[in-house]
């Protein structure tokens, strides 16, 4: 039998889910819109992802109405507790959401993570750098990037070792150095990864 799969372009798999449950005529009870919002939340930094779509806002809405919440501060907290790293060594931070890519010929290694308290990961940088220069080394990653994404000054402060230093520049249009803040950058799948894309065909 072929296999019957739902692929739509959103933000998030919890607003197609929401989505079908209009099709079939129903409306999620509240547990089941809590967990929905908070996946869409999640997925789409409160509506700020460039992987947002109008249908993620829209469902963000009518959510928020069978909840009777406030999305703002239902978000705020979420991502509170959500983010927090305290207590985690780099490893589980740096592991914590990794992706490889392959590229060409080449293997990039790029981790996120999402924090409302920056100054603590930054307290660590030596360490984090030690450790990103042996998985670099030890992977053969032509880029290893970690990015910590700032949800509320909407950025991410950069910290990676690199081939070529250039890629990092050109990538995103500033000046490539340890610890560099980029705003607006909280997408690894539609700004960083097609970032480095686009530098490599530039500097070949």
């Amino acid at each position: 039998m072929p296999i019957s799969f739902r692929n739509m372009p959103v933000g998030s798999t919890c607003t197609i889910v929401y989505r079908m449950y209009r099709e079939a005529g129903l409306n999620p009870n509240e547990q089941v819109a809590g967990v929905l919002l908070s996946g869409i939340i999640s997925d789409t930094l409160n509506l700020k992802s460039p992987t947002t779509t109008p249908l993620d806002i829209e469902v963000v809405r009518r959510l928020s109405l069978i909840l009777d919440i406030d999305v703002d501060e239902f978000a705020r907290e979420m991502f509170k507790v959500g983010t927090s790293l305290e207590g985690l060594s780099i490893e589980e931070i740096f592991y914590r959401d990794f992706k490889e890519f392959d590229i060409e010929n080449y293997k990039i290694g790029v981790s996120q993570v999402f924090t409302l308290d920056i100054e603590n990961v930054m307290a660590r940088r030596d360490e984090i750098l030690t450790f990103i220069k042996n998985e670099h080394e030890e992977h053969g990653y032509m880029a290893t990037l970690f990015l910590i994404t700032d949800i509320v000054k909407e950025g991410s402060t950069f910290m990676y070792e690199i081939e070529d230093e250039e890629l990092i520049t050109k990538a995103f249009h500033v000046k490539a150095e340890q610890g560099m803040f980029v705003p607006e950058v909280i997408s690894r799948k539609k700004q960083v990864v097609p970032g480095l894309i686009e530098a490599m065909l530039i500097v070949e």
